[in-house]
């Protein structure tokens, strides 16, 4: 795995992580039932606690930054591929629907090609984005909101001392 997909992966699990910061943690096979004397300790004796590789949220921000700058397509793509879990066709179905393209009818190993080539090329994309610097990825993506809304480019006011009130 190259560097990028680590930080992907990462991504993931953290956005992963948060979807489940409402549900409660346990051991994994070692759930007992609160009627079978639950607060003994001697039912714990043996069980390895589980250990999750720590996440590096830092990172995840920025990488959710670099995501959020590339076209809809490779942003669905990604999300559906790491954070969703989705597999082949699933990702390359809610791509195609988040971006509004057609959907198309695809054997099993078109699909795989074609899955392939795009995933690629979002992480070519996303890496790209994150060798600029955030502010340039920033002001892309609001130029990019602000052609999608259609709206006019947005200039600051001068501030003059005319425009203060005066006392």
């Amino acid at each position: 795995m190259t560097p990028l997909d680590f930080r992907l992966e990462n991504w993931g699990d953290c956005w992963r992580s948060r979807l489940r910061l409402d549900q409660a943690a346990s051991i994994e096979g070692g759930y007992r039932s609160p009627q079978r004397r639950h607060w003994d300790t001697d039912a714990w004796v043996g069980i390895a606690p589980v250990s999750l590789p720590p996440l590096d949220h830092v990172d995840a921000a920025e990488v959710e930054l670099a995501v959020c700058a590339i076209d809809l397509f490779h942003h669905a793509l990604l999300k559906a591929w790491y954070i969703r879990r989705t597999g082949v066709m699933g990702s390359l179905i809610n791509a195609r629907i988040a971006a509004g393209w057609e959907l198309l009818l695809q054997k099993r190993e078109q699909a795989e090609r074609e899955f392939a080539a795009r995933i690629l090329l979002a992480k070519a994309l996303v890496d790209q984005q994150l060798r600029q610097p955030a502010v340039l990825r920033k002001a892309r993506a609001s130029a990019i909101v602000r052609q999608v809304l259609r709206l006019e480019p947005l200039t600051p006011l001068p501030l003059v001392p005319t425009m203060l009130p005066t006392i």
